[in-house]
Protein backbone atom coordinates (compact mmCIF):
# COMPACT_ATOMS: atom_id res chain seq x y z
CA UNK A 1 0.00 0.00 0.00
CA UNK A 2 1.42 3.10 -0.94
CA UNK A 3 1.75 6.22 1.34
CA UNK A 4 -1.29 7.93 -0.80
CA UNK A 5 -3.38 4.58 -0.32
CA UNK A 6 -2.84 5.52 3.47
CA UNK A 7 -3.76 9.18 3.55
CA UNK A 8 -6.96 8.34 1.81
CA UNK A 9 -6.25 10.87 -0.75
CA UNK A 10 -9.00 11.27 -3.76
CA UNK A 11 -7.65 14.57 -5.14
CA UNK A 12 -4.00 16.30 -5.68
CA UNK A 13 -4.05 20.03 -7.03
CA UNK A 14 -1.44 21.73 -8.40
CA UNK A 15 -0.27 25.77 -9.48
CA UNK A 16 0.97 25.68 -12.36
CA UNK A 17 4.07 28.16 -12.58
CA UNK A 18 6.59 27.33 -10.14
CA UNK A 19 5.11 24.32 -9.12
CA UNK A 20 4.08 21.81 -12.04
CA UNK A 21 6.24 23.87 -14.73
CA UNK A 22 9.93 23.77 -14.78
CA UNK A 23 11.84 27.05 -16.20
CA UNK A 24 10.85 26.94 -19.84
CA UNK A 25 7.11 26.55 -19.04
CA UNK A 26 6.72 22.95 -20.11
CA UNK A 27 5.56 19.88 -17.88
CA UNK A 28 8.33 17.72 -17.18
CA UNK A 29 7.88 13.96 -18.57
CA UNK A 30 8.39 12.70 -15.13
CA UNK A 31 5.48 15.26 -13.87
CA UNK A 32 3.27 13.85 -17.01
CA UNK A 33 3.97 10.02 -15.67
CA UNK A 34 3.30 10.80 -11.86
CA UNK A 35 -0.36 12.17 -12.78
CA UNK A 36 -0.93 9.77 -15.13
CA UNK A 37 -0.24 7.23 -12.08
CA UNK A 38 -2.42 9.24 -9.87
CA UNK A 39 -5.21 9.02 -12.45
CA UNK A 40 -4.61 5.40 -12.21
CA UNK A 41 -4.96 5.21 -8.81
CA UNK A 42 -7.97 6.62 -9.03
CA UNK A 43 -7.45 10.04 -7.64
CA UNK A 44 -8.62 13.21 -8.89
CA UNK A 45 -5.46 15.14 -10.25
CA UNK A 46 -6.57 19.40 -10.40
CA UNK A 47 -5.21 22.49 -11.69
CA UNK A 48 -5.36 25.52 -9.86
CA UNK A 49 -3.41 28.63 -11.72
CA UNK A 50 -3.59 32.41 -11.74
CA UNK A 51 -3.68 32.04 -15.96
CA UNK A 52 -6.74 32.25 -17.36
CA UNK A 53 -8.28 29.18 -19.64
CA UNK A 54 -6.80 30.06 -23.02
CA UNK A 55 -3.27 30.79 -21.23
CA UNK A 56 -3.82 26.80 -19.67
CA UNK A 57 -4.97 25.51 -22.29
CA UNK A 58 -1.94 23.61 -24.38
CA UNK A 59 -0.56 23.08 -20.55
CA UNK A 60 -3.40 20.72 -19.43
CA UNK A 61 -3.49 19.42 -21.87
CA UNK A 62 -0.14 18.44 -22.13
CA UNK A 63 0.03 16.98 -18.76
CA UNK A 64 -2.69 14.92 -19.58
CA UNK A 65 -5.26 16.74 -16.69
CA UNK A 66 -8.65 16.41 -16.91
CA UNK A 67 -11.51 19.07 -16.91
CA UNK A 68 -12.29 21.11 -14.82
CA UNK A 69 -9.73 24.04 -14.56
CA UNK A 70 -9.71 26.39 -11.61
CA UNK A 71 -7.96 29.41 -13.37
CA UNK A 72 -7.92 33.41 -12.44
CA UNK A 73 -6.59 32.41 -9.20
CA UNK A 74 -9.95 30.95 -8.13
CA UNK A 75 -12.03 33.40 -9.69
CA UNK A 76 -13.15 31.19 -12.10
CA UNK A 77 -14.07 27.59 -12.86
CA UNK A 78 -13.80 26.41 -16.36
CA UNK A 79 -15.34 23.08 -17.50
CA UNK A 80 -13.78 21.64 -20.55
CA UNK A 81 -16.05 19.06 -21.40
CA UNK A 82 -18.95 21.22 -21.76
CA UNK A 83 -16.99 24.54 -22.69
CA UNK A 84 -18.94 26.29 -19.45
CA UNK A 85 -18.31 28.27 -16.50
CA UNK A 86 -18.89 26.61 -13.44
CA UNK A 87 -18.12 29.38 -11.81
CA UNK A 88 -16.99 33.07 -12.60
CA UNK A 89 -17.02 35.95 -10.45
CA UNK A 90 -16.33 39.22 -11.21
CA UNK A 91 -14.73 42.67 -10.10
CA UNK A 92 -17.45 45.52 -9.75
CA UNK A 93 -17.52 48.20 -11.88
CA UNK A 94 -15.79 50.38 -9.28
CA UNK A 95 -12.88 48.32 -8.73
CA UNK A 96 -12.92 47.96 -12.28
CA UNK A 97 -12.34 51.10 -13.10
CA UNK A 98 -10.17 52.10 -10.33
CA UNK A 99 -7.65 49.63 -12.17
CA UNK A 100 -7.75 51.61 -14.79
CA UNK A 101 -6.91 54.41 -12.79
CA UNK A 102 -4.35 53.25 -10.36
CA UNK A 103 -2.25 51.78 -13.60
CA UNK A 104 -1.97 55.47 -14.88
CA UNK A 105 -0.27 56.54 -11.69
CA UNK A 106 2.49 54.21 -12.21
CA UNK A 107 5.33 53.10 -14.48
CA UNK A 108 4.31 49.12 -14.22
CA UNK A 109 2.40 47.26 -17.17
CA UNK A 110 -1.42 46.43 -16.80
CA UNK A 111 -2.94 43.48 -18.01
CA UNK A 112 -6.83 42.95 -17.27
CA UNK A 113 -8.88 39.57 -17.67
CA UNK A 114 -12.19 39.94 -18.88
CA UNK A 115 -14.32 37.02 -20.44
CA UNK A 116 -11.64 34.77 -21.05
CA UNK A 117 -10.39 37.67 -22.78
CA UNK A 118 -7.09 39.03 -22.20
CA UNK A 119 -6.06 42.97 -22.89
CA UNK A 120 -3.45 45.14 -22.56
CA UNK A 121 -2.23 48.62 -23.75
CA UNK A 122 0.73 48.63 -26.73
CA UNK A 123 3.35 49.39 -24.22
CA UNK A 124 2.32 46.49 -22.01
CA UNK A 125 2.07 43.72 -25.44
CA UNK A 126 5.08 42.31 -24.37
CA UNK A 127 5.41 42.38 -20.87
CA UNK A 128 4.67 39.06 -19.26
CA UNK A 129 7.55 37.21 -19.29
CA UNK A 130 6.39 34.00 -18.05
CA UNK A 131 3.92 33.83 -20.70
CA UNK A 132 4.87 35.15 -23.95
CA UNK A 133 1.89 33.16 -25.77
CA UNK A 134 -0.02 36.27 -24.12
CA UNK A 135 0.81 38.75 -26.87
CA UNK A 136 -0.26 36.07 -29.51
CA UNK A 137 -3.87 35.71 -27.96
CA UNK A 138 -4.13 39.08 -26.15
CA UNK A 139 -6.34 41.94 -27.59
CA UNK A 140 -4.06 45.66 -27.43
CA UNK A 141 -6.30 48.21 -26.35
CA UNK A 142 -6.77 52.27 -25.56
CA UNK A 143 -7.54 51.34 -21.82
CA UNK A 144 -8.82 55.04 -21.93
CA UNK A 145 -11.73 54.39 -24.18
CA UNK A 146 -11.97 50.84 -24.43
CA UNK A 147 -14.22 49.67 -21.39
CA UNK A 148 -17.42 50.98 -20.76
CA UNK A 149 -18.77 49.24 -18.53
CA UNK A 150 -15.77 46.56 -17.29
CA UNK A 151 -16.15 43.94 -14.53
CA UNK A 152 -12.46 42.13 -14.54
CA UNK A 153 -11.83 38.87 -13.62
CA UNK A 154 -8.81 40.03 -12.49
CA UNK A 155 -6.28 42.68 -12.77
CA UNK A 156 -2.63 41.81 -13.44
CA UNK A 157 0.31 44.37 -12.77
CA UNK A 158 3.40 43.30 -13.79
CA UNK A 159 6.84 45.13 -12.93
CA UNK A 160 9.44 45.64 -10.24
CA UNK A 161 7.69 45.35 -6.21
CA UNK A 162 8.91 48.86 -6.05
CA UNK A 163 6.55 49.53 -8.74
CA UNK A 164 3.57 47.49 -7.85
CA UNK A 165 3.33 47.88 -4.02
CA UNK A 166 2.37 51.36 -4.28
CA UNK A 167 -0.42 49.99 -6.77
CA UNK A 168 -1.34 47.61 -3.70
CA UNK A 169 -1.61 50.68 -1.43
CA UNK A 170 -3.98 52.77 -3.61
CA UNK A 171 -6.29 49.63 -3.56
CA UNK A 172 -5.93 49.08 0.04
CA UNK A 173 -6.00 52.80 0.81
CA UNK A 174 -9.72 53.04 -1.33
CA UNK A 175 -11.38 49.57 -0.64
CA UNK A 176 -9.79 48.11 2.51
CA UNK A 177 -9.86 44.22 2.68
CA UNK A 178 -12.62 44.22 0.49
CA UNK A 179 -10.78 43.06 -2.56
CA UNK A 180 -8.16 39.74 -2.83
CA UNK A 181 -4.64 41.21 -3.42
CA UNK A 182 -1.86 38.90 -4.18
CA UNK A 183 1.44 38.19 -5.85
CA UNK A 184 1.41 35.25 -8.00
CA UNK A 185 5.14 35.92 -8.53
CA UNK A 186 7.63 38.93 -7.15
CA UNK A 187 6.91 40.75 -10.32
CA UNK A 188 2.99 39.92 -10.64
CA UNK A 189 0.86 41.83 -8.84
CA UNK A 190 -3.01 40.30 -8.97
CA UNK A 191 -6.69 41.98 -8.20
CA UNK A 192 -9.71 39.67 -8.09
CA UNK A 193 -12.74 39.61 -5.79
CA UNK A 194 -12.28 39.22 -2.20
CA UNK A 195 -14.01 35.69 -2.65
CA UNK A 196 -11.99 34.42 -5.64
CA UNK A 197 -9.39 32.15 -4.18
CA UNK A 198 -7.54 28.80 -5.01
CA UNK A 199 -8.96 27.87 -1.87
CA UNK A 200 -12.29 28.47 -1.88
CA UNK A 201 -12.66 27.35 -5.83
CA UNK A 202 -10.86 24.02 -4.33
CA UNK A 203 -13.37 24.02 -2.21
CA UNK A 204 -16.72 24.35 -4.33
CA UNK A 205 -15.14 22.19 -6.82
CA UNK A 206 -14.14 19.43 -4.05
CA UNK A 207 -17.74 19.38 -2.95
CA UNK A 208 -19.19 18.54 -6.17
CA UNK A 209 -17.06 15.42 -5.83
CA UNK A 210 -17.87 14.83 -2.25
CA UNK A 211 -14.16 14.69 -1.38
CA UNK A 212 -13.29 16.81 1.74
CA UNK A 213 -10.47 18.78 2.76
CA UNK A 214 -8.77 16.04 4.44
CA UNK A 215 -8.78 13.95 1.25
CA UNK A 216 -7.08 16.58 -0.66
CA UNK A 217 -4.19 17.25 -1.48
CA UNK A 218 -2.49 20.49 -2.97
CA UNK A 219 1.07 22.17 -3.85
CA UNK A 220 2.04 25.61 -4.36
CA UNK A 221 4.74 28.25 -4.20
CA UNK A 222 3.38 31.85 -4.35
CA UNK A 223 0.90 34.17 -1.96
CA UNK A 224 -1.90 33.06 -4.34
CA UNK A 225 -1.51 29.56 -3.11
CA UNK A 226 -1.66 30.27 0.72
CA UNK A 227 -5.72 29.66 1.01
CA UNK A 228 -5.38 26.69 -1.24
CA UNK A 229 -2.60 24.97 1.39
CA UNK A 230 -4.50 26.49 4.35
CA UNK A 231 -7.75 24.30 3.44
CA UNK A 232 -6.27 20.80 1.99
CA UNK A 233 -5.66 18.30 4.63
CA UNK A 234 -2.36 17.94 3.39
CA UNK A 235 -0.40 20.91 1.81
CA UNK A 236 2.88 21.09 0.26
CA UNK A 237 5.28 24.09 -0.31
CA UNK A 238 7.39 23.87 -2.87
CA UNK A 239 11.29 24.11 -1.96
CA UNK A 240 11.36 27.30 -4.62
CA UNK A 241 8.66 29.17 -2.20
CA UNK A 242 8.43 32.30 -1.80
CA UNK A 243 8.57 33.06 2.37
Amino acid sequence: MSEMDKMHIKAVAFDLDGTLLTSDKHVAPSSIKAISRLRDMGILPVVATGRNVALARHLIIQAGIPTPLINCNGACIYDWDHDTDLLHITLNEKASLAALEFARQSSCHLHVFMDHEIYFEEDGKYADFLEPISTEIGKVVDFSTFFNHPRFTKAMYIGRMEETLPVRRLFEQHFGDTLSLVYSHPEFFEVMPKEATKGAALATLMETYGISSQETMAFGDSENDIEMLHWVGHPVAMANASD
